[in-house]
């Protein structure tokens, strides 16, 4: 009996140090899968909502196949915005997922910055809608500013995160903490470039946005140290 007392009171006093020492840094573990909860659900309805603005204009008579064939091409200019911004969005939710797997707990910095992201992941269909609706420079500028101001706020995230590693696994390799890092840097690089380029010509926007085929491949910029193998 006096046994289980001792141990319950060292459970106890284990608790007590916990809370106090949360309470004297701000830094707190329980929670965190809320916090994660909840962005995955900002990140499902923002891809949702990018598909609402394509369908076909409202025609009483029915269409010949010609006519509808005619119809469904129109519609390319919006599929391809909508394709676009769903690979966008789609790039930020596995790089938060990749993040948040090695982040272990938060305080309210991180969740003050982590909201922010959520903030443009929700905004980024009305870009979308602009892009779709007014294909010039300025709304290209428009719709890649949005995007570059998204993985600003993904490194941000992962260097506070990172930053003398109090919210984040012991374990965590030098080559994935600089992969993390630099690939939304680059990624943010690419899309203020193809902003800048955009207002000169919008075609050049555009094709700019290609480095983010060999950006993605962190083999081709990040070289991993050979102790890390």
């Amino acid at each position: 009996m006096r046994a289980s007392d001792t141990t319950q009171r060292g459970h106890e006093a284990e608790v007590r140090a916990e809370i106090q020492t949360e309470a004297r840094t701000g830094i707190r573990t329980e929670g965190l899968d809320r916090l994660l909860f909840f962005s995955d659900g900002v990140f499902a309805i923002a891809i949702t909502l990018l598909i609402l603005d394509i369908r076909l204009p409202s025609i009483e008579a029915p269409l010949n196949n010609t006519q509808l064939l005619q119809e469904l091409l129109a519609l390319w200019p919006k599929v391809a915005a909508y394709l676009l911004s769903f690979a966008v969005i789609a790039t930020f939710w596995v790089k938060h997922h990749t993040a948040f797997r090695y982040i272990k707990a938060y305080d309210s910095r991180l969740i003050l910055l982590n909201m922010l992201l959520l903030s443009v992941i929700a905004f980024i269909p009305f870009p979308t809608a602009v892009m779709r609706s007014q294909p010039n420079g300025v709304a290209w500028a428009f719709y890649s500013l949005t995007m570059a101001l998204g993985f600003i706020l993904s490194t941000l995230i992962w260097r506070h995160a990172t930053h003398g590693n109090h919210l984040v696994s012991d374990d965590l390799d030098p080559y994935t903490r600089r992969v993390i890092l630099i690939s939304p840097m680059i990624a943010g690089g690419i899309f203020l470039l193809s902003a800048g380029l955009a207002l000169v010509r919008p075609s050049w926007g555009s094709l700019t946005l290609l480095l983010l085929i060999p950006a993605a491949n962190s083999r081709l910029w990040s070289k991993r140290d050979k102790h890390t193998d």
